[in-house]
């Protein structure tokens, strides 16, 4: 009796089962026993995955500024609910909202251009203090293969 021994596997990464056997075999009279394992494959997952960063960007009234929020859209491959074994990048595209003001719109204040590794803003300096203060724009992406969303919201203040 070889009481407390035990046996582990590593997590199977991969995309088929495995099997193999261990031989047991005791010291006093050589005698063996030989037993068989077998591991089930990986559970395979796809997740589409939107993020971007920067979320929120301010640019200061009057003083020119540029901004960059980056954007990760992605079919992701998962292995076991956490492992990313594959990434497709997807494609996505840009809707812009302003807040309007009784005083007017500030649409045209910031230049948006869609780069191949997220969203650029420009703001040409413009003094904007006849609109309400905290003048805001929102970029909506959407990627295009599953419809989900996210916002980046872009400020001028002061």
């Amino acid at each position: 009796s070889s009481a407390g021994t035990s046996i582990s596997a590593n997590e199977n990464m991969d995309t088929s089962s495995r099997s193999g056997y261990v031989v047991f075999m005791q010291n006093n009279s050589g005698k063996s026993v030989q037993v068989s394992m077998y591991q089930a494959a990986g559970i395979i997952t796809t997740e589409y995955y939107l993020e971007v960063a920067p979320k929120e960007i301010e640019f200061q009234n009057g003083i020119e500024g540029e901004a960059l929020s980056e954007i990760t859209s992605e079919l992701r491959t998962i292995v076991n609910g956490h492992a990313i074994i594959d990434r497709k990048t997807i494609g996505w595209t840009y809707t812009t909202y302003y807040q309007s003001t009784p005083e007017g719109d500030p649409e045209g204040s910031i230049d948006v251009y869609k780069l191949s590794t997220g969203m650029q803003f420009i703001y040409q300096g413009q003094d904007i203090t006849w609109m309400d203060q905290g003048i805001q724009m929102r970029c909506e992406i959407t990627q295009k293969e599953s419809g989900k969303k996210i916002e980046i919201d872009v400020q001028i203040i002061g």
